[in-house]
């Protein structure tokens, strides 16, 4: 059931406008800094009590509506929640990136690369460097930001079902909001759960890039990283992703809208090598 429901939310997530909302997780952030700031009123300071106290109800809350109606119709309405869950915390991993990080637009190249920065001297320096760096930025952050858009939350589903897609998803909205205050007492244990959340499927991800890519570059490479610690997760995988599609890391230089482009088709293969390897287990404990 678990597959179907991956592949049914992937399917959906890219075919369903609502999925593509920029605002889809309003609702959540607001609600936790309003609530966190109460709590904050009434003496409430602890990092991790304010983050348990925010995520509890929702987790509460979805076991008592599995428990009372998960079961009706053989299970059917647990497998429809399951998946609109899951839909709803995934995250898309290609022509999102583009529009989120102004590439798909052909207008916004041109305008990045006529402006001109003036050096110390007073000379004008082509601004052609700070597009390739912004290229190579870009590539660098689909890599890194594909586990937390998509992959983890397909990871937690597989292992502990909605409440892991649930649980993920709000974990990683409070420790990377940048705009509510209240939410800065909160961010210290949620970027450490985050962090800890991370730190298996990011390997993961990783050894699909390898897969999906140069294998004995980028393996070399994951074998290096793999015992980093927690912290370790983002670098991991920009450096796995970048061996396994063969980029010399060390010239921004080559760094170009074509690189952006490989990059996501990486991320795409990766979410194949995925799904056929939860296809695999599957099938493999169904037969036996």
């Amino acid at each position: 059931m678990k597959l179907i429901v991956l592949i049914l939310a992937v399917l959906a997530l890219r075919y369903v406008q609502h999925g593509r909302s920029e605002k889809r997780y309003d609702w959540f952030v607001n609600y936790a800094s309003r609530f966190s700031a109460r709590l904050q009123q009434a003496r409430v300071n602890n990092s991790w009590l304010l983050t348990v106290i925010v995520l509890v109800p929702f987790l509460v809350g979805l076991a008592v509506v599995y428990a009372l109606v998960g079961f009706w119709l053989f299970g059917f309405i647990s497998f429809i929640m399951n998946l609109v869950l899951v839909w709803y915390c995934l995250w898309p991993l290609s022509n999102q990136q583009l529009e989120l990080e102004g590439f798909k637009s052909e207008e916004k190249e041109t305008t990045e690369q006529s402006e001109v920065v003036i050096d110390e001297q007073g000379e004008v320096v082509s601004s052609k460097a700070q597009s390739h760096s912004a290229y190579r930025s870009s590539s660098e952050n689909i890599l890194a930001q594909a586990n937390s858009n998509t992959f983890a939350v397909i990871f937690w589903f597989i292992v502990l079902c909605g409440f892991g897609a649930l649980l993920y998803r709000m974990v990683a909205l409070i420790a990377e909001d940048t705009r509510h205050e209240a939410l800065a007492k909160l961010q210290p244990a949620a970027k450490l759960i985050q962090q800890v959340l991370d730190w298996v499927p990011a390997r993961l991800l990783a050894l699909a890039y390898v897969v999906a890519g140069d294998f004995l570059h980028g393996f070399n490479k994951w074998v290096q990283w793999l015992a980093k610690g927690l912290s370790a997760s983002r670098d991991l995988l920009i450096a796995v992703g970048m061996s396994a599609m063969e980029v010399d890391v060390s010239d921004v230089s080559k760094a170009d809208k074509e690189e952006v482009r490989n990059t996501i088709r990486m991320t795409d293969r990766a979410l194949i090598v995925w799904l056929v390897v939860v296809a695999i287990f599957t099938l493999g404990a169904l037969i036996y």
